[in-house]
């Protein structure tokens, strides 16, 4: 009976040491996905070339990222507008992108 409790005293000494080892080379890798893989700064934000493609939500979170009110849209294409006239702003002055005294709905 001794020699069977001399090698499970090995067995859990040998299984106390492995979980570890393998800690090791899994920590880096873990760490890995929690980073962003690239920071969204303001002045990066990319608008699709579609943007009807994407779902209230999504709209709303870009336009919150660009730093744009939406709280006043209800609809889908009033938020699409909102993103539009920036689009617009950002690409450079031309006559359609000047105010023209509100929304024309």
């Amino acid at each position: 009976g001794e020699r069977d409790a001399g090698a499970e005293r090995q067995r859990g000494a040998s299984m106390a040491a492995r979980p570890s080892q393998e800690r090791a080379p899994s920590g880096p890798r873990a760490s890995a996905p929690s980073r962003p893989p690239r920071p969204p700064a303001s002045g990066a934000v990319e608008i699709p070339s579609d943007p009807s493609v994407l779902s209230i939500r999504e709209l709303k979170e870009l336009l919150t990222t660009l730093g744009i009110d939406h709280d006043g849209c209800l609809e889908k294409a009033d938020l699409l507008e909102l993103l539009r006239t920036r689009r617009e702003r950002r690409s450079g002055p031309s006559e359609e992108a000047t105010p023209r005294g509100g929304p024309s709905a």
